[in-house]
């Protein structure tokens, strides 16, 4: 923790790789064998759908992996705030069924933890500027995904239960 304790120190990259591999191995857990149309329904003021979560969170891997890259090949890029609804690559993403978004989901985070695991030390320190929370090391940045990431699972969870009972619980 940084303060009097000195400044904070980053994860290794391999606990990292662990922390995003275990997070999303939680989804399955948390669709609880809906039916697609399940996964349609919105919240009552109109939020994302469990599936428009997933499409978000699938396209934000894509995004996120060009950050990496940014952060690794440049000096302190700057790293605007991602906004879906202004994101042209996003609406294909929405089109797509559950299933094709979970298997591009975990081909894009197989690829993610493999990256994130072969970081060195000094890639890890290599910093991106947010516009609201300045700049942060490669490290942090990590730890924001997964805290980004975190919100919208719950979302999901939230969404899919909202409906009722779970499938096994309706026989």
């Amino acid at each position: 923790m940084a303060g009097e304790h000195g400044p904070a120190r980053s994860a290794p990259p391999e606990r990292l790789a662990a922390r995003l591999e275990m997070q999303a191995a939680a989804i399955p857990a948390l669709l609880d064998g809906r039916a697609e149309e399940d996964l349609e329904r919105r919240s009552a003021s109109g939020g994302w759908s469990a599936r428009e979560q997933l499409a978000h969170l699938t396209r934000y891997h894509e995004l996120f992996l060009e950050r990496l890259d940014r952060m690794r090949g440049e000096d302190a890029p700057r790293l605007g705030r991602y906004r879906a609804e202004d994101d042209p690559r996003f609406p294909p993403f929405l089109e797509l069924p559950t299933v094709e978004l979970l298997r591009r989901f975990g081909e894009l985070r197989r690829t993610l933890i493999t990256r994130v695991a072969g970081l060195t030390e000094a890639e890890l320190a290599r910093t991106g500027i947010h516009p609201a929370f300045g700049e942060m090391p490669v490290s942090l940045w990590i730890e924001f995904f997964l805290a980004h990431e975190g919100h919208h699972l719950y979302v999901i969870l939230q969404r899919v239960r909202e409906g009722g009972a779970a499938p096994s619980d309706s026989k």
